[in-house]
């Protein structure tokens, strides 16, 4: 028992720094071993020097990686493949493998290391402290949550909480000295009523009656994929009440249809979607926090909507994708971008949190918590260079062609069955919320045993036979 209440205290003597409610960033020189790895782990943010070098051998002496939250830590920060191969062989990993991995945040020479940590503390300390800390609180436990729906009450009532805090009259005061123009008050619709869109396919080109948008089109393209734009280019498509508003009505409209995949786009070539409409933003600070939170949840459950789609979601990104833009990019299923494409997560600058439609739970699935706290304390931009190399973005294409290619992709998408693509979509999306892996197989088996009654098995299997391209029902 002596040893046991040993573990206990050092486990929670870190699990105590990193629940602390601010930043915690590691300036890691030399070599973190075993717990010196955990405490490296516990931080929000690690910069190293080039001499720094990680490992978790507690194998080479007879114990368990299970130590002060190392195994539940490392496969969030790195994943499980190359976490197994980090404990199993006991293997260094040095300061450049480090940084490529995810491990760390940044490299710094190992003269400025303490004075670059201190420099990035400064930068986080200019933003706002409640946006600051409850941006933490979300990130750390929306790690923990499994539920993109429960993610998102989180969130929801976090921004409610934020709307109330005196940095947001702050803000506020700071941006009329920019613009005299803020609206007082902005009607909050309540439940979207629309009729569904009849659609079929007619030819190679998806045929459907869209409805009635003012901030958003919606437009047929060839092979049963649907173009979606925000349509705001003077505003850099940023996004209003009644834009939330439509991002349910698109969804609701398509969703029961036969469209194969969808593209999300933004108008002009200045931006994709710059986030919130800081000219709307003046309503905010009017709004009880009842108010607030149907307003919260119109928002997030419009991006939610487009993300729950039953078919694929390409987003194609030129330009700025910031605050609920980024929000927006991360609801799809997958991101192609243009060089000049730019993501930033400005919530913390406003006095709010990055607690924000649905973004805390994906952004830290996609790129890791320590890449996902550095860029929501810091608020630094991700250029599309880097949102490629770190797994933000899934492919980098020339401006004169994104559209281009997203289009071919989704004819890639559309040319393969739509029961499998539907099922797969459910699968993964699903199983980022299961917690077990007995649960997952079981929500496999039973959509592999549906596949198999349907008529595209069949096709695919006689086509393969005949030698010639199936024709897909998803029938």
């Amino acid at each position: 028992m002596g040893m046991l209440k040993r573990q206990e205290d050092a486990a929670r003597a870190l699990a105590t720094i990193r629940s602390i409610r601010i930043p915690v960033i590691a300036a890691v020189n030399g070599t973190a071993a075993g717990g010196g790895m955990s405490l490296a782990l516990i931080a929000d943010i690690r910069l190293a020097a080039p001499s720094a070098r990680f490992n978790a051998a507690f194998v080479r002496i007879g114990l368990s990686a299970g130590d002060m939250g190392a195994s539940w830590l490392l496969p969030r920060v790195i994943g499980p493949g190359l976490v197994a191969e980090i404990v199993y062989t006991g293997r260094f990993v040095e300061a450049d493998e480090a940084e490529r991995i995810g491990l760390v945040n940044k490299i710094s020479p190992a003269e400025t290391l303490l004075a670059d940590a201190v420099a990035m503390a400064e930068l986080i300390r200019a933003n706002s402290p409640g946006g600051v800390q409850l941006s933490k609180r979300a990130l750390h436990a929306n790690m923990e949550v499994a539920s993109y729906a429960a993610a998102l009450e989180l969130e929801n009532r976090g921004q409610a909480l934020l709307t109330r805090d005196e940095d947001i009259p702050e803000v506020l005061d700071a941006f009329k000295q920019k613009h005299t123009d803020i609206p007082r008050n902005i009607d909050i619709p309540g439940p979207v009523t629309t009729d569904r869109i009849n659609s079929r396919e007619g030819g190679s080109m998806f045929q459907f009656e869209p409805p009635k948008l003012e901030t958003l089109t919606l437009e047929p393209l060839e092979g049963g994929s649907v173009l979606l734009t925000i349509n705001r280019p003077a505003r850099m498509n940023s996004m209003t009440v009644k834009m939330f508003e439509e991002f349910n009505t698109v969804a609701y409209a398509l969703r029961d249809g036969n469209a194969r995949a969808l593209i999300v786009t933004g108008a002009g070539d200045r931006a994709f979607c710059a986030g919130f409409d800081l000219d709307e933003i003046g309503v905010i600070a009017t709004m009880g926090v009842r108010e607030f939170l149907r307003f919260q949840e119109l928002a997030a459950g419009g991006l939610a909507a487009i993300r729950g789609l039953p078919f694929p979601v390409i987003a194609a990104i030129h330009g700025a994708a910031s605050g609920g833009g980024l929000a927006l990019a991360l609801a799809a299923d997958i991101r192609l971008v243009a060089p000049t494409a730019k993501f930033n997560a400005p919530f913390v600058r406003l006095g709010l949190s990055v607690g924000d439609l649905g973004a805390s739970w994906q952004l830290t699935r996609l790129v890791g918590p320590g890449r996902a706290a550095e860029i929501v304390y810091t608020v630094r931009t991700v250029e599309a260079e880097e949102a490629v190399r770190i797994g933000l973005a899934n492919r980098l294409v020339p401006s004169e062609t994104l559209l281009e290619e997203a289009l071919v992709m989704a004819k890639q998408i559309s040319s393969n069955s739509p029961g499998g693509i539907r099922m797969s979509k459910r699968a993964l999306q699903h199983n980022q919320e299961i917690t077990s892996f007995a649960a997952a197989l079981e929500l496999e088996n039973r959509g592999q045993a549906l596949l198999t009654r349907g008529e595209d098995m069949a096709e695919a299997l006689a086509a393969f036979r005949a030698r010639r391209a199936p024709q897909f029902t998803g029938q």
